[in-house]
């Protein structure tokens, strides 16, 4: 009968942590409109390349991580896409999603390489993303989110990418 010992204390185990987990409470903000500075810095075979946008967009923290949304224009090249970049701190993590035309899903994690999907006019490209740098000074209110990423077609170097946001609650 020590199996059925052990299952019971298993049990208990599970319905003690279930338990726990129900009582957790996390902290949620609302979501709210605020303004978002972003700089965008891309070097492609020796080129640079920079893109810079100030928009509306919307900001919240819940137990998932720091979200960040906001929808794309022609400075960016995605005009009616939406981008969605959810930064999680206990991974130290970005994932970043666009919809739309060119929709995308692009994990950073720093000295990872991650194999995602990159949308282009001409069709979805399997790339692979090595982060180099994530720096975080984020609460409730907004921050800073600095970070650096290469991304790479077949393990050739394709272009190194530096991108900056600032997020500004407005009064």
């Amino acid at each position: 009968m020590p199996n059925n010992e052990m299952t019971q204390k298993l049990n208990e185990i599970v319905e003690d942590a279930i338990e726990m987990l129900e009582n957790i409470e996390y902290k949620e903000y609302i979501e709210e409109n605020v303004m978002i500075e972003l700089n965008s810095t891309q070097l492609v075979e020796g080129e640079e390349q920079h893109v810079d946008l100030v928009t509306k967009g919307i900001y919240f923290v819940d137990e998932k991580g720091y979200h960040i949304e906001y929808e794309e224009t022609e400075a960016t090249g995605f005009n009616g896409s939406t981008s969605a970049i959810l930064y999680q701190p206990q991974y130290d993590r970005i994932t970043m999603e666009r919809t739309g035309e060119n929709a995308t899903q692009i994990i950073i994690e720093k000295n990872k390489r991650h194999l995602c999907n990159y949308g282009t006019p001409y069709g979805m490209l399997t790339i692979g993303v090595r982060g180099c740098k994530i720096k975080a000074d984020l609460n409730e209110d907004g921050g800073i989110l600095a970070f650096t990423y290469t991304l790479d077609v077949n393990t050739a170097l394709a272009s190194t990418n530096s991108i900056n946001i600032r997020i500004k609650r407005e009064n």
